[in-house]
């Protein structure tokens, strides 16, 4: 199987954080280091007497995830995040300060904060940071930390604390992010639809020669070749690239020698426009040319149920 490198799918890993106790959102602020998130899921093995100790089977038993970093920002706020279970005074001298000892048997649950997790991009004007683009946002619904809370005063070290937050379900959002969400958190509702052709006048299947477009319905006649000939594919949703990008997608025959397949010389994926382009040597007059698609894949994780298959001739 043949893969093409997606350059755009290269990030770094810095983030900004921001968290809601219930009251809007708010900047973390600075972080000393890296910011980890870490998911698990737990399985229930499934064995058999006739196979012995060979699992057959596994099936979900839970999902847990966490946040990890260490932040430089000592607001009151901040460790807030980090003693959820503390309480805030106001009043006397000014400002605020955190009480730390609060009643027994008090439920974690109701000092929780949604947390969204926001690597850094370059997508804005200039190349800054465009906040709007969700889609390598994490976001949280409700986490809180259980961890002991260390507060380090070395002499020479910039003041910082480590804080781990676990993230709780929340059933009130749809079935599959209980505990969060990767992209857009807006997006609530599950792909379950294929990818097809956008079929539609001007798209669909094309080759393009001398600059010329011609939309490849039924034994379409194409006029004299080029050195080169690049066939557009529009399909009607997003694309997963690696399926987009592989070769083994694609097989393009010659009438003439139907079991010789013609190499695509190269791939290129259209992610605005849903586009893929395949560029292939020339082709040869009074010759019939046969596509055939099979293989694509949407962001939802669905495969292309119908096959395309679009002939050509050159005349």
């Amino acid at each position: 199987m043949s893969y093409t490198m997606d350059a755009t799918q290269l990030k770094i890993g810095a983030a900004k954080i921001w968290a809601d106790n219930g009251s809007g959102p708010r900047a973390i602020g600075y972080t000393l280091d890296d910011i980890n998130i870490n998911f698990g899921s737990t399985f229930h093995d499934s064995k058999t007497a006739q196979l012995g100790d060979m699992i057959v089977g596994k099936r979900l038993t839970g999902q847990n995830a966490d946040i990890e970093f260490s932040m430089l920002e000592t607001s009151k706020n901040n460790l807030i995040l980090s003693l959820p279970m503390s309480t805030v005074f106001t009043g006397g001298g000014g400002g605020q300060s955190l009480g730390i000892g609060d009643d027994p048997y008090g439920s974690l649950l109701d000092h929780c904060a949604k947390m969204r997790i926001h690597p850094i991009n370059q997508k804005g004007t200039g190349g800054v940071d465009d906040e709007t683009y969700l889609d390598d946002d994490v976001t949280f619904w409700k986490c809180a930390n259980s961890d002991p809370l260390a507060l380090p005063l070395k002499s020479g070290e910039d003041r910082s604390y480590k804080i781990k937050l676990t993230a709780f379900p929340d059933t009130t959002k749809p079935s599959g992010m209980y505990l969060g969400i990767i992209g857009d958190p807006s997006n609530t509702t599950v792909d379950v639809t294929p990818p097809a052709l956008n079929d539609t006048a001007a798209l669909g299947v094309n080759v393009l020669k001398s600059a010329v477009r011609t939309r490849i319905l039924s034994g379409t006649a194409l006029a004299a070749c080029d050195a080169a000939t690049d066939i557009q594919v529009v399909m009607n949703e997003a694309l997963d690239s690696g399926s987009a990008l592989n070769k083994g997608t694609y097989i393009l025959n010659d009438d003439a020698t139907p079991d010789v397949p013609i190499t695509i010389t190269t791939l290129a994926y259209n992610s605005t426009t849903f586009t893929v382009t395949l560029t292939i040597p020339a082709c040869t007059s009074a010759h019939t040319y046969r596509l055939g698609i099979a293989g694509l894949k949407d962001l939802g994780g669905n495969f292309q149920i119908i096959p395309i298959i679009r002939r050509f001739t050159i005349s």
